[in-house]
């Protein structure tokens, strides 16, 4: 019997962002909206870290502070996020600090930021974001540093067509 591969996605907190936050661009919030329903409905393999709920309050937190429109509860999304059909990565089970350590150095990029590019890496898996700083800096980075050549790339706004 034939196994099936679904495509593996690493989801950064940003993407979960885009969907709530009403001011952000159309095209970034018609990309997240593709993918999560792309996850809820399973036809890719979504994971992330185990920190993707406390880097999504964060940026809550300042939405709200910023008096950034949203398109719901914040309260009703954290119930949610179980629901999501995500796959989670844990500390020291499926992502070590050093390798992180490691990645972020070479990828010139914040500690949070390497869990996700480690993941992508570790899982072969794509990883989409909604941060086009963090894009832009490892598209830049990945042709000069030989570790992150195979990494694979997403622009929300872009998904599901391109991949970087």
């Amino acid at each position: 019997m034939g196994e099936s591969h679904q495509q593996r996605v690493i989801v950064d907190a940003s993407v979960l962002l885009a969907l709530v936050l009403l001011d952000e661009p159309p095209n970034v919030r018609d990309g997240a909206w593709r993918l999560w329903w792309d996850i809820i409905h399973g036809r890719v393999e979504a994971f992330v870290p185990d920190r993707f709920e406390d880097e999504v309050a964060g940026g809550l937190l300042r939405a709200i502070i910023r008096h950034r429109p949203m398109m719901m509860d914040v309260d009703w999304l954290f119930y949610q996020i179980p629901f999501f059909g995500l796959n989670w990565c844990r500390w020291r089970d499926d992502w070590h600090p050093m390798d992180v350590w490691e990645v972020a150095k070479i990828a010139q990029c914040t500690y949070v930021d390497a869990i996700y590019v480690n993941l992508a890496l570790q899982l072969n898996a794509t990883l989409w974001t909604a941060d086009g700083r963090l894009l832009r800096g490892l598209v830049a980075r990945r042709t000069t540093v030989a570790q992150l050549n195979g990494l694979q790339l997403g622009w929300i706004a872009d998904y599901p067509t391109l991949v970087m």
